[in-house]
């Protein structure tokens, strides 16, 4: 399998492999491969010389399992906007976890508002008089 490297790694697996099985220096691996010898010592203490991931083992969304279960279950009964539903779960920082609502919506297929409830909404604003708004 061909492998990829983002633009600025300057080590390869190849060389890599190399570093480790070297008995020169940190400082003059670092000086002949033109990196830090922190690198150099990293390599050094590798069994495999594959590329390891670097996304993190678990991914922790701002939402908790519960904020979750009442955002979705929000979205689908009321279809409040994206900026109501904050509010609703965290109203003194509704802000922190707008972004976090938006990926759940997106997670779920709830982002976008269906065409149905759009026309309802309609109506229903045209049903209540300006005046008794504001009054």
């Amino acid at each position: 399998m061909k492998q990829w490297y983002h633009s600025n790694a300057t080590i390869n697996t190849r060389l890599g492999s190399e570093i480790n099985k070297s008995k020169k220096s940190n400082t003059a691996l670092s000086a002949q491969y033109g990196v830090s010898v922190k690198t150099i010592e990293k390599w050094k203490k590798r069994d495999l010389f594959e590329d390891k991931s670097s996304k993190p083992d678990r991914i922790k969304y701002a939402l908790s399992d519960l904020e979750h279960l009442i955002a979705i279950n929000l979205r689908a009964i009321t279809w409040w906007s994206l900026d109501e539903i904050p509010v609703a779960i965290n109203p003194n920082e509704p802000e922190k976890i707008r972004s976090a609502v938006y990926r759940t919506f997106l997670r779920e297929g709830i982002y976008r508002v269906p065409e149905k409830e759009k026309e309802k909404r309609k109506s229903l604003k045209r049903m209540i008089p300006v005046t008794s708004i504001l009054m």
